[in-house]
């Protein structure tokens, strides 16, 4: 199996085999976010099984609640036949984008779980979601397994600085939403 444009490892192929697998049992004639989630949850040696299981995610409960949330289909279609959503689509375009920001020449398990919860508006996501598993708490825990949690030395390239600007931005706007939330909290004190 080959998905165009994206270097991926063995255990991130077995998530999109895995994917298909699950969208034709449910009869589906597509692979959408959902069935992606679905392949990530059969994977159980790849970052992101280790970040689901750090995170204490309920797998079964998990899978239940995305089997549920889509009619089963009546689909017959051969498992290599069926084709990527627009949305499964986008989340396997980020899953790039997060290997390029975290500097890897790959795309793994990581970097699809990830992509799912930054992708917005997918039944993937929505799942870990309600789950409990949040974009940020993830990626910590992706960096942490990965041993590169902490960037010490100056930016050598242009990801480098990217990657730097990114987490800059991103404490900027946590401190610009704490100082909003403090400004609404002595607003209403003073009424």
């Amino acid at each position: 199996m080959r998905v165009v444009g994206y270097n991926l490892t063995d255990p991130a192929r077995q998530v999109l085999l895995h994917a298909r697998e699950n969208a034709s049992r449910l009869g589906h004639e597509y692979i959408g976010a959902e069935h992606l989630l679905l392949g990530l949850t059969d994977d159980n040696d790849g970052v992101a099984a280790a970040v689901l299981t750090n995170r204490k995610v309920n797998i079964p409960e998990l899978r239940r609640s995305l089997e549920e949330a889509r009619p089963r289909g009546t689909a017959h279609a051969i498992a290599p036949d069926l084709p990527y959503t627009s949305r499964a689509r986008k989340v396997l375009e980020v899953a790039m984008e997060e290997a390029r920001e975290l500097g890897h020449s790959y795309v793994g398990t990581e970097h699809l779980l990830l992509a799912l919860l930054r992708t917005p508006s997918n039944l993937g996501g929505e799942a870990l979601a309600d789950a409990g598993v949040t974009f940020d708490a993830a990626r910590a825990e992706v960096l942490r397994l990965l041993g590169h949690a902490v960037r010490s030395s100056p930016p050598a390239s242009v990801e480098d600085v990217l990657w730097v600007a990114g987490a800059a931005r991103r404490a900027l706007v946590v401190a610009v939403i704490a100082l909003l939330v403090a400004l609404t909290a002595l607003l209403l004190a003073l009424r």
